[in-house]
């Protein structure tokens, strides 16, 4: 007859972990004036500046050659 071995039981911590949820640190930074059109809304980063999404989104166009 064999013998079977049994899984060792994994031992669980006493302390549980703690989900913190996700707060931005510079929540009342986003409402920025854009650098190129000035308009105040919630900006995006680009190159460490603040820039709309409109703007953002016309960044490509800008910077092509051809």
């Amino acid at each position: 007859m064999s013998t079977i071995r049994s899984t060792p039981q994994h031992q669980q911590s006493v302390h549980q972990a703690v989900i913190i949820p996700f707060k931005p640190s510079h929540a009342k930074a986003q409402f920025h004036p854009c650098i190129f059109c000035g308009q105040t809304m919630k900006v995006h980063h680009f190159k460490g500046k603040t820039v709309c999404i409109h703007c953002l989104r016309q960044i490509p166009a800008i910077f092509s050659f051809g």
